[in-house]
């Protein structure tokens, strides 16, 4: 045993014997990167959407470009300065802003990194980190006036996070500040000040939101929605997801209910999940946790075990904050949390191994220049292959837009044929580009173009895959095409559609005069077949009395029907369940009370023309 640990002692401080030791002890941060792309690049090949997830791939690789230059150019000492005076004067400009001395412009979407963004304040992912850095600083050896200015730093920061009322943030918080270490007592105390001030807060908040005195604020704001959307999404493609930015489609596609309108699953690891597949999200996550463990396992080892403290709890609370908010779809929320994982991993794994050898004076020392080397090359090679492929991307993307603005659309998309913007300026001109619908298979902006511009019958396909898309919604589409067959006598597809119709949409979602517009062909429909199919008016009739139960005419037809079905018992029945809707009620008791005084007199048959006219006057041309 002896002789074998001095060989191996001997083979690291060789450098042949360095360079094997060095590749077995993998980089976290290099197999993060290697392992990441390739995956991230294959779910983007296969999404629903290649066109947006082009972009989103990209957009990944910028982020790893701009963490690789911050590991190498940014040391934790500097990161930490950095995020405390980024904080502070994003927090004063949102405080000046409350106490109207500043104004902040809205855009048309609300979209304002330090106002609240549909409810949600990306502000908040970014301070809520400064507040832990800031109390560690309290336990070191400052003077008097440095410990007053940090003091004043969190007067300032600390109020500004929770007005910004970010519930994720705040529950982030509340678990990740315990594990940061306190040397003495008034770091403590601080501590128990703020853990304290969080969870009043939290009550408070709790409270009035149940009173709903918090506009536009709820305890969970719809994230169950999001993450049953996602879920079901990651059902259907469960290993690859369905692509990088796609949540749109996916919301729309899998929502309950009608506009539960977002592009973002509001939590990393449901977007992850439904985006990118359980392949990818099980790789990102298990190398970013065991970076966080691996941080509390240096605390001892590593000459700066107080920033591997910081860190660790620095990357609990992202880490958190990123479960229940869309705190990583932020690109530089996403590089300021990733670097909180990765900074300082390189030379703390690299010590870890020289103190299980037993030697780290001998083969420590090696290993650590010899990791530095290789730490220095290694970054310099992702940096320039990343850089390579940004700087294409760039190149391609920013001339394509200009001759998308100067109009020449066809140029424009040899360029960069996923261009969305020429894409659809060709739609509007009446051309289909050969790739438009194989780029964007699965975008409803491209369909509601196809309808917009080309009339029906040859744009009835694409009026159902909107429809396959985004079922729940758009329901004048719906009109549109159900007028067309009924004008048109096309009676098979009429039937299809209003099946369709009646799955699809949530009527007690829609106004009332567009329920009725959808509604009176219906009726048309089903009184028009009563001679030849009884039971399919009858059925039609049902639905109509279910969505509309305030329209009288609509349940007495129905009774009408029973009754000359010979189901008389039920047509007498249909007119008391009549009289439970107020509206109805008198119409439906005058005729249930003439056919009682007069039981040898029949119904009317379905469809009166008392009845269509009133019906076609009352619902609209």
């Amino acid at each position: 045993m002896l002789k074998k640990t001095s060989k191996t002692q001997a083979n690291a401080q060789s450098p042949e014997g360095g360079n094997v030791i060095l590749n077995l002890i993998q980089n976290p941060f290099k197999t993060f990167t290697y392992i990441l792309i390739p995956l991230y690049l294959i779910s983007a090949i296969f999404s629903q959407n290649i066109g947006t997830s082009y972009y989103a791939f990209f957009t990944f690789l910028t982020v790893l470009l701009t963490l690789t230059l911050s590991l190498k150019l940014i040391p934790p000492k500097k990161f930490n300065f950095l995020l405390i005076t980024s904080s502070l004067f994003y927090s004063l400009v949102f405080i000046l802003h409350k106490l109207n001395i500043v104004y902040l412009d809205y855009k048309p979407l609300g979209d304002n990194f330090i106002l609240q963004i549909w409810g949600h304040s990306y502000l908040a992912d970014l301070i809520v980190l400064s507040i832990p850095i800031l109390i560690n600083y309290l336990q070191r050896k400052n003077t008097k006036k440095t410990n007053i200015i940090i003091l004043i730093l969190l007067l300032i920061i600390f109020p500004t996070l929770l007005l910004t009322q970010s519930r994720s943030a705040i529950l982030a918080l509340l678990i990740g500040l315990p594990l940061l270490k306190s040397s003495n007592k008034t770091l403590k105390i601080i501590k128990v000040s703020v853990i304290s001030a969080l969870v009043i807060f939290s009550i408070i908040y709790s409270i009035l939101t149940f009173q709903n005195k918090i506009p536009q604020k709820s305890l969970t704001g719809s994230r169950f929605d999001y993450w049953q959307q996602a879920i079901l999404a990651f059902l259907d493609k469960p290993f690859l997801g369905n692509g990088p930015n796609t949540f749109s489609y996916i919301n729309k596609k899998y929502q309950k209910t009608t506009y539960t309108n977002t592009n973002l699953a509001h939590s990393s690891f449901f977007t992850y999940l439904s985006e990118n597949g359980i392949i990818f999200t099980v790789l990102f996550f298990y190398l970013v946790i065991k970076q966080l463990i691996s941080k509390t396992k240096q605390q001892r080892s590593h000459p700066q075990g107080e920033t591997n403290n910081l860190y660790f709890c620095l990357g609990v609370i992202t880490l958190i904050n990123s479960f229940f908010d869309p705190s990583w779809s932020s690109p530089g929320i996403f590089i300021i949390s990733l670097y909180i994982f990765f900074a300082n991993s390189f030379v703390g794994a690299t010590l870890a191994v020289a103190r299980r050898h037993g030697n780290l004076s001998a083969f420590g020392e090696n290993l650590v220049s010899e990791s530095q080397r290789n730490k220095k090359t290694q970054k310099t090679t992702v940096i320039a292959i990343l850089s390579v492929f940004i700087l294409l991307f760039l190149s391609s993307k920013t001339l394509s837009d200009y001759l998308y603005l100067k109009g020449k659309y066809h140029q424009s998309l040899t360029i960069d044929p996923f261009n969305l913007n020429s894409h659809l300026a060709l739609i509007k001109n009446n051309q289909l580009h050969p790739l438009t619908l194989k780029l964007f298979p699965n975008d409803t902006i491209i369909y509601k173009q196809l309808i917009s511009t080309i009339p029906l019958p040859q744009s009835q396909n694409y009026y159902y895959k909107l429809f396959e898309l985004n079922p729940k919604e758009n329901p004048s589409l719906y009109l549109k095409l159900l007028n067309y067959y009924q004008q048109n006598q096309l009676l098979q597809k009429q039937d299809q559609l209003t099946s369709l119709i009646f799955k699809n949409l949530q009527f007690n979602t829609i106004d009332y005069h567009q329920k009725a517009e959808i509604l009176k062909p219906v009726y048309h429909q089903a009184i028009n077949n009563f001679s030849e199919t009884p039971q399919k008016t009858i059925s039609l009739l049902k639905k109509l009395t279910t969505h509309f139960p305030e329209e009288g005419h609509f349940h007495i037809d129905l009774a009408n029907a029973y009754w000359h079905t010979n189901q008389k018992e039920k047509a007498f029945e249909q007119l008391n369940t009549c009289l439970n809707f107020k509206s109805p009620q008198q119409q439906c008791q005058d005729y249930l009370k003439f056919h009682q005084q007069n039981p040898d007199s029949n119904f009317n048959l379905p469809g009166s023309p008392e009845f269509i006219d009133y019906i076609d006057n009352q619902f609209g041309n």
